[in-house]
């Protein structure tokens, strides 16, 4: 079978090329096909057999295909409570209104035929498909990519089918409702496939639960307990993307493990890669702590966007997704807001001081960021404890070391969170890439895939 992997931007690249997804689809017989949008770094990509190249998407498109995910957002809130979060706290004033007169129902539909009829066909990527002519299209999503609405909508009009691999906790319910939907989901897990029903309206057949590639690492680290990155115990305080006040939280519970004379242990701090920009002082000085350090493999990115201020560039940075597993799987627990952190380290089997408190700050925090679809049933879970206000932040940190030490003096067995977060993520004893190559073998079984096209 003739499959053409599209792959839109540099953490596709990462995620899943890198993660070797495609691997065993090479393997079983297929003819595979890169293209891809315009990245920082080809290279992969590029050594692959038959790489096509980049397709382009016009800014004039691109700003056309940000309305119609705004529209779509304000229209359909009543479906995912992230969109209503969104809209609330997203938008000023005047954009609100705006994409809220244009989402209304009798107005909908209109704006989003406007907006995709002014849009027009991806000629260069209409002329690859008609090219190629493969028998299925398979591309990772984050819901919200240009190229990939471009390959769905050109999908349904050349009769090539479509496979979406989602590439996040949160894509389904958090960016848009697809405009055009692909012919086929596959997603990380249960609540996943929910998501798709409720939210972009997909036939549950059309759906197909496989987990996400990177975490096959996270799983074999934790079976084999790969060596630590730091040679003494420490506590990974992990930041995150959207803004957050992180400087206060680590303020504290630096002066907390002062007071209480903690020196067992240190907390090794690791702003996010792609942090945003924050609205109050983000700057970590090393010389203000004793008991609080960086992680050294984000210290000179951190250091550069620090200096510059530039966000954007910030995003070229891609960590090897190796250093993620042993840092998480060693860590006698980790303190992070709301992030796919949680997830991850789930997986390693260690527990989490999850903050979800308002930093009074920054509109989408810690309370806001809970009430999220993909973030529901968190508080269930055995293993994480949730600071919901900043005065507490002390005392749950130090009930999370406590807890570390009794089970450590009783040689207590924890519940498993790894079995706990299989609603959310997906994973068995095969691999990502044999379970995409299965899902591939029952689409060609069963469906109308690979049977060619007139």
């Amino acid at each position: 079978m003739r499959i053409l992997i599209l792959i839109s931007g540099d953490y596709y690249v990462r995620n899943f090329v890198s993660s070797r997804a495609f691997s065993e689809l090479d393997g079983d017989g297929h003819e595979l096909y890169y293209l891809s949008a315009p990245l920082r770094h080809p290279a992969l990509l590029e050594q692959q057999r038959h790489y096509l190249g980049a397709i382009p998407i016009e800014p004039r498109r691109r700003r056309l295909y940000t309305d119609l995910s705004y529209v779509l957002m304000f229209g359909y809130r009543n479906r995912s409570s992230t969109f209503r979060i969104k809209a609330n706290t997203k938008f000023r004033l005047r954009d609100r209104m705006k994409y809220t007169a244009l989402a209304a129902p009798g107005l909908r539909a209109l704006t989003c035929s406007t907006l995709m009829r002014l849009a027009g066909e991806n000629q260069p990527l209409k002329q690859m498909l008609l090219d190629v002519r493969p028998d299925l299209v398979i591309a990772p999503s984050a819901v919200i990519d240009p190229l990939l609405i471009d390959v769905a909508r050109l999908g349904k009009r050349l009769q090539i089918p479509t496979l979406f691999l989602i590439s996040g906790w949160d894509n389904l319910s958090s960016k848009l409702v697809f405009p055009e939907s692909p012919d086929y989901l596959a997603v990380w897990g249960e609540d996943s496939v929910r998501h798709a029903k409720t939210i972009h309206e997909m036939d549950h057949g059309r759906v197909f639960v496989i987990g996400a590639p990177i975490y096959d690492a996270y799983v074999q680290a934790a079976r084999e307990r790969v060596p630590a990155p730091y040679p003494f115990r420490y506590v990974l305080f992990a930041g995150c993307a959207i803004p957050f006040d992180e400087i206060s939280a680590l303020r504290a519970l630096e002066a907390v493990m002062e007071s209480r004379g903690i020196t067992d242990f240190k907390i090794v701090y690791r702003p996010h890669p792609w942090r945003q920009r924050r609205s109050c002082f983000d700057v970590f000085e090393p010389q203000e702590y004793k008991h609080v350090i960086m992680d050294e493999q984000v210290r000179e990115a951190y250091v550069r966007t620090t200096a510059t201020q530039d966000y954007e560039a910030a995003k070229g940075f891609m960590p090897s997704l190796d250093y993620y597993p042993p840092l998480l799987c060693h860590a006698d627990f980790v303190i992070c807001p709301l992030s796919t952190m949680v997830v991850e380290s789930a997986i390693c089997e260690t527990p989490v001081l999850v903050i979800a408190y308002d930093d009074h700050v920054h509109p989408l925090s810690g309370d806001k960021a809970l009430g999220q679809e993909h973030f529901k049933g968190i508080e269930t879970i055995e293993g994480f404890r949730l600071c919901r206000d900043f005065g507490r932040l002390a005392e749950d940190f130090l009930a999370m070391v406590e807890r570390g030490r009794r089970l450590e003096q009783d040689h207590g067995r924890r519940v498993s969170l790894r079995q706990q977060i299989r609603r959310y993520l997906y994973f068995d004893e095969r691999t990502y890439a044999k379970r995409l190559r299965d899902l591939v073998s029952h689409l060609a079984q069963t469906q109308e895939v690979g049977a060619g096209h007139p």
